[in-house]
């Protein structure tokens, strides 16, 4: 916080996407997701095993039947499964070879594998029977779609209590089935798997989670991104695998497409919300190269305005994008319109540095720094109950990592107090921020002794190391910032001879050296002794400042001769 600069305090807060989308809670799941905890086409096994005994058992088929009907299938599934497998291996030892930036394959390298004969078995229910002559056809090596539909379709024209676990598969295959070829179609399908499921129909491996994805999926090729994102914004409230990522892309795509996909998604409140919360997000830099990520946001906010959106409540969402896109302006517009919010308080804040007032920024941090709390969520449900605040960060490009707004903004602070002169409020900050290096150059360079001794008595009594499993994260920094600034101090006064106050502020496990280390110096010094004595007490001091002095002696940071004196980041107006 103090070697940068302006840059230090002047830096943007950014979102996080995923903690957005808990927090605002817009779209309800009507359905769970299954997650796999093995292969996917093993837990699809599994399941289908599962159903076929109970269905076999409802036909009134003995026990041995059961199971002699469902070896036999898994034998067939099984041939099947290995010539899928062995396909894929096939398919993968082509070669291949980037022209003209696609990528092209070759022949494979092996020989393809041979499709095995499978029967349905004597028995099998009709529904699984259909289903599974379908998925015969669908993955015999023509790839024959016009068979495994016809398998399905006549699944599904089954009456209802005839088909009551294949009938969301066998919808789901079609949809799948149809969507080169007939898109509209296969949309249609993904949603009759969820009428179906929401009809009682079995869903045990959650297709109705993953035709969302999938219906996302066809309406964004055809560019269809308001609808793609509703789609997968439901997937994600579902915990759908793979839909966050899906819907980044979504909206990563609308923003490429240029305004007028961006319109209608400004007029419409969901798709405006998620829109925003992307853009000021970091994951809006993963995703985008530096250049467009300022012309994206630049390209959003002016789609907000010509759509004349009054949306108080995503004002400081608005005001955040536009002090990234360094349009500030715009951005003291929406800080003024948000009303007094953390965020925009913090925004208003930064701006007022940029405009060289730096007392009154100082005195509005002051107000706001208790509104970003340390503590930073630790689950689902805590981050659905935090701020917009509370979740911000702002990114630390050399230690690779974002630090918590509950902790920037006490070293924004911090950084402005030392350049107003106020040293101990700064220490304070800094050490309750957790910039370690920060807080032990003002503790050891600018503060006396006497001054830091008297700021630790009063704010940093000691205390006993805890080894409580369930401590917050603040807690954890309490207790780590308490040692340090305490053990600070310990080193601080026995490099100036003052010993006999350094004790009490030791950590317990160096206390018994600094005892004997000062035992020894006493002897040394006490000239009433003989010399031989003295000289070996010395000697031995000696060696303890040897092999312990960076542990007893040393300072936090280099020595005042081969370190920089950081400037100020902002000189008072």
């Amino acid at each position: 916080m103090l070697d940068r600069g302006d840059a230090a305090v002047l830096v943007a807060p950014v979102a996080n996407f995923y903690h957005e989308l808990d927090r605002m809670q817009i779209a309800t799941p009507q359905f769970t997701a299954v997650l796999p905890t093995n292969s996917y086409a093993d837990e699809t096994l599994q399941t289908e095993l599962a159903d076929l005994r109970v269905a076999l058992k409802k036909s009134a088929k003995s026990t041995n039947e059961t199971e002699q009907i469902v070896t036999a299938h898994l034998a067939e599934r099984a041939k099947l499964q290995q010539f899928i497998n062995a396909h894929e291996q096939w398919t993968d030892s082509a070669p291949m070879d980037l022209e003209n930036g696609e990528v092209h394959r070759g022949k494979p390298l092996v020989t393809a594998p041979v499709f095995p004969s499978i029967t349905i078995v004597d028995g099998l229910p009709g529904e699984f029977a259909d289903y599974f002559e379908g998925a015969i056809a669908w993955n015999s090596p023509n790839n024959n779609k016009a068979g495994a539909r016809q398998s399905w379709d006549r699944l599904l024209n089954r009456p209802a209590n005839e088909r009551p676990y294949k009938s969301t598969w066998a919808a789901f295959m079609l949809g799948r089935s149809w969507e080169t070829e007939d898109p509209q179609k296969a949309r249609d399908y993904y949603k009759q798997v969820r009428a179906l499921a929401a009809q009682g129909f079995s869903d045990q491996i959650g297709l109705a989670v993953a035709s969302l994805g999938q219906e996302a999926r066809v309406a964004l090729r055809k560019n269809e991104f308001q609808t793609a994102i509703e789609l997968y914004l439901q997937q994600y409230a579902a915990s759908g695998w793979g839909s966050g990522e899906s819907l980044r892309e979504a909206i990563s795509g609308a923003i490429r497409a240029g305004p007028n996909a961006l319109t209608p998604l400004a007029l419409n409140p969901t798709t405006r919300r998620l829109v925003t919360a992307y853009l000021i997000s970091q994951h809006h830099r993963y995703d985008s190269p530096p250049a467009k990520i300022r012309e994206n946001t630049q390209a959003w906010l002016e789609a907000v305005e010509k759509a004349d959106v009054k949306d108080v409540e995503s004002a400081e969402q608005f005001a955040l994008a536009a002090y990234q896109a360094d349009d500030m302006e715009l951005a003291l517009r929406w800080v003024n319109r948000a009303g007094r919010t953390p965020t925009a308080q913090w925004l208003e804040a930064k701006l007022l540095l940029r405009a060289g007032r730096v007392a009154q920024a100082t005195e509005l941090l002051s107000q706001i720094v208790d509104s970003f709390p340390l503590d930073e969520p630790t689950n689902d449900m805590a981050q659905a109950e935090t701020s917009f605040a509370s979740a911000l960060s702002v990114p630390d490009t050399y230690e690779n990592e974002n630090i918590p707004a509950g902790r920037y903004i006490r070293g924004e602070l911090g950084a402005l107090r030392l350049s107003r002169r106020e040293y101990t409020q700064s220490l304070d900050l800094l050490l309750r921020g957790n910039f370690r290096e920060d807080a032990a150059y003002v503790a050891d360079r600018v503060l006396a002794t006497d001054e830091l001794k008297a700021y630790v008595d009063e704010n940093w009594p000691n205390i006993d190391p805890s080894d409580d499993e369930n401590k917050s994260e603040s807690e954890k920094n309490l207790e780590a910032a308490t040692k340090d600034i305490r053990y600070l101090l310990a080193r601080r006064l026995a490099r100036e001879n003052r010993g006999d106050e350094a004790h009490p502020y030791y950590p317990a496990e160096w206390r018994p050296a600094f005892d004997q280390f000062m035992q020894t110096l006493a002897t040394g010094w006490d000239e009433s002794l003989a010399a031989d004595q003295r000289a070996k007490a010395l000697a031995a001091a000696a060696y303890i400042a040897r092999t312990n002095g960076l542990e007893l002696l040393s300072t936090e940071k280099l020595p005042p001769a081969m370190v920089r004196v950081p400037d100020p980041p902002i000189t008072p107006s």
